[in-house]
């Protein structure tokens, strides 16, 4: 049976609020005010009375306003219609009709504008000087009646037309029709007389200047075609582009050239650097050696004669003589053979100087060759380059000139339309006297004023949202504190009951919402995490007041309903609240535990059955030492072996350390806020602590809950009554059945007897 929505189920998984940065770890820092499209539902719905009557006010008042404004000040707007009839200008140009929109666009604007020139105006006021408007303009005193009506005149173009409308809006009706037509009338006299003596200067000023752009066009003319003459000069850019690219290949013939020569020159110094006996070893001279005809022909001699004495010493031996004669021969080659190569070597090294210095003039001469061609190339190609960039100078100058020539010509055609046109201007419609006001309207003002409203009542709506900062729902645990929601308990003015304490309210009422609060609060808690991490548990809070005794009595009663063995310990040594509760029994309690003064199974009293409490005894001078001493830790393991669940009620968390020094020592710890009083930066800062200090924290208990405009509080709150009360009827009819039942059973052996 879950009446009461909590808005945060069971938190997933368990949600450590500890530096570690463990899955489920909120921040430890604020997070920024943000405000999402549901926000700005749920504030619809919670201020949908502010904005209700700021919307129906400014309705009202709109209607109001609009009402005594058309009774005691209407006002009324007279218009008259000016035609603009711009002459055809077929006059001027040879019959053919060349009047183009633009130009006609042009002539209405500057018709229009000439309109509000102050002539007309001062031409006007001869006539309306009888009105009243002009009595009272002229009481005003030091004001320019010229300037005034100026500012109160209209005078525009009406788009897509010829015309021209001239408008005023006042409280007279006759005023305004007859100061609209005396302008009229001044407008288009003024536009007949037209002084033409000031339009024939202006028309030679320009004719004068359109020679000039014409002469000016002309000699650059001559320019290009003088260019275009020259046999190098095109208008096409694949001349200059075919030159660029002999211009690269010969460049690139240049750098092999360059690359021939350097070559050729460190082969002449690497000749030039050496004795012939050195270039005598080269291999190239080796080869130039071998391939000499003597050399090669005395090679074979020799191999011929070896070969020989080697065939006739097998078969004479050493001694005989014709191998001497042939050993004889032998040396007498190999002499001439030596002889003959250092001839060959001699004349291999010249040939080497000689190849080698020619070569190197060769590549010499072919490398100033083609160095001198293409620095003549270069000259050519920025010459080349020069009198195309004139080219198109003169090309953008022709341009320039053709684009002033237009201009001066719409000019001049413009003055001349002015000049020969005939009525330019003409007074189509005359002002009529307004029947109906022309402001206000009710069509304009009331939605106005709706939309007024509701900005109005937006904006203060928003704006209570912005400057309240204190936590009233579960959404605002989940987006300002991050932090699980165990559940909410809801204020005493909105439940049914006469709850006097809620502290005391699983005693003196414990079927009524408040408790089928903690019972939903008690499963929430029970399914975040394993039994064995929820045998110690701290109750805290920011701040005093915000009922951590109600919630740790409630919920303590709560989880001993279900067959468990639950001791709550109050330790708040400051301001204890469980020995005022439950003034029963001695007074001694935790504090006395923890001097030595006794034990603990002394200090324990069950307020019924599975419910025990344990007072915190004669205030201490040192709270803090008591509760973070080895003695405090040794009773928590003891009461933890003993109890199914320990739940601590201790101090306020921001006021005194007493709790946070307690955090550390138990489970994990549960925060209670309570709903209007705390902000979010309390909570926050109350999480942030304990986040430092590791403790595990099970999450948050919303109380003092108020029902609010907008929200769905309070059908749950009906609803959880009607289905109450329905179970209340449905166990009554059962009873009664039963002892009807009963009954009945005791009158039948009767009868039978």
């Amino acid at each position: 049976m879950a009446m009461v929505p909590t808005n945060g189920g069971v938190p997933h998984g368990m949600r450590r609020a500890g530096p570690s940065g463990r899955p489920g770890a909120p921040s430890a820092t604020s997070t920024g005010f943000s405000f999402t499209g549901k926000d700005f539902l749920r504030m619809l719905r919670r201020h949908k009375w502010l904005i209700g009557i700021s919307v129906a006010s400014c309705l009202v008042l709109s209607v109001v306003i609009t009402f005594f404004w058309l009774r005691y000040a209407p006002s009324y707007t007279a218009q008259a219609i000016l035609a603009v009839n711009p002459p055809k200008a077929s006059e001027l140009r040879g019959g053919t009709n060349l009047m183009g929109k633009d130009a006609i666009e042009r002539i209405l604007q500057s018709r229009a504008q000439s309109m509000r020139s102050q002539a007309v105006f001062e031409a006007a006021l001869d006539d309306i000087r009888h009105t009243g408007w002009f009595a009272q303009a002229s009481s005003e005193g030091d004001i320019d009646i010229v300037e005034k009506l100026l500012k109160e005149v209209s005078i525009s173009v009406i788009r897509n037309t010829n015309f021209i409308a001239v408008s005023m809006t006042g409280r007279d009706p006759s005023d305004v029709t007859e100061i609209v037509n005396a302008i009229c009338t001044a407008g288009v006299k003024d536009f007949k007389n037209l002084s033409n003596k000031d339009r024939n200067e202006t028309i030679q000023h320009l004719e004068g200047e359109l020679l000039r752009q014409r002469k000016k066009r002309e000699a650059a003319a001559e320019v290009v075609q003088a260019l275009l003459k020259r046999s190098t000069v095109t208008e096409a850019t694949e001349a200059p582009q075919t030159l660029r690219a002999m211009q690269q290949a010969l460049i690139g013939k240049m750098l092999e050239a360059q690359e021939m020569f350097y070559q050729a020159r460190q082969a002449i110094e690497m000749v030039q650097g050496k004795t012939d006996e050195d270039l005598a070893t080269l291999p190239e001279v080796q080869q130039m050696v071998e391939a000499d005809p003597n050399v090669a022909n005395l090679e074979r001699q020799k191999a011929s004669i070896e070969i020989a004495l080697a065939s006739m010493r097998s078969h004479f031996g050493d001694q005989h003589k014709t191998v001497k004669s042939y050993k004889s021969n032998l040396k007498a080659t190999t002499d001439q053979l030596e002889q003959e190569r250092k001839k060959a070597t001699a004349r291999a090294v010249d040939g080497l100087k000689q190849s080698r210095a020619s070569f190197y003039k060769q590549a010499e001469e072919r490398y100033i060759d083609l160095a001198r061609q293409v620095n003549k190339g270069n000259k050519d190609l920025k010459d080349l380059n020069a009198l195309q960039e004139k080219l198109v100078r003169s090309k953008e100058e022709i341009n320039a000139a053709d684009g002033s020539i237009n201009q001066l010509q719409a000019r001049l055609m413009d003055l001349r339309l002015l000049m020969r046109g005939e009525q330019p201007l003409v007074l189509l419609r005359n002002a009529q006297k307004p029947r109906k006001p022309s402001s206000p309207k009710y069509t304009i003002l009331v939605p106005l004023g709706v939309f007024l409203g509701m900005v109005i009542g937006l904006g203060v709506s928003f704006l209570i949202e912005i400057l309240d900062t204190s936590i009233k729902a579960p959404s605002d645990v989940f987006r300002r504190v991050e932090l699980p929601m165990l559940g909410m308990v809801p204020h005493l003015d909105d439940v049914d009951e006469e709850v006097e304490d809620l502290r005391t309210a699983f005693l003196t009422h414990p079927n009524t919402i408040i408790c089928e609060a903690f019972r939903q609060i008690r499963t929430t808690l029970t399914f975040s995490g394993p039994a064995e991490q929820q045998k110690t548990i701290l109750v805290t809070s920011p701040m005093p007041e915000d009922g951590r005794t109600s919630v740790s009595l409630n919920l303590g009663n709560h989880l001993a309903l279900g067959e468990k063995r639950v001791l709550i310990v109050d330790a708040n040594f400051r301001q204890p609240a469980i020995s005022k509760l439950f003034p029963d029994g001695s007074s001694d309690g935790l504090s006395n535990i923890l001097v030595g003064q006794g034990k603990w199974q002394d200090m324990t009293h069950e307020i019924r059955p599975g419910l025990f409490i344990m007072k915190s005894g004669p205030q201490p001078p040192n709270p803090v030492e008591l509760l973070g001493s080895e003695q405090m830790s040794q009773l928590i393991s003891q009461l933890a072996a003993e109890f199914d669940h320990v739940v601590f009620d201790s101090a306020p968390l921001l006021v005194v350390s007493d709790a946070a020094v307690l955090s550390t020592r138990t489970d994990g710890t549960i925060l209670v806020v309570r709903a209007g009083v705390n902000t979010y930066g309390i909570a926050q800062r109350a999480r942030d602590m304990l986040t430092k200090l590791g403790s595990h924290i099970y999450g948050v208990v919303l109380n003092g809950v108020q029902v609010r405009a907008g929200g769905y509080l309070r059908k749950s709150y009906e609803t959880f009554y009607e289905y109450r009360e329905s179970s209340q009827a449905a166990a009554g009819l059962i009873t009664a059945k039963a002892a009807v039942q009963d009954e009945n059973a005791d009158d039948q052996p009767a009868e039978e007897a």
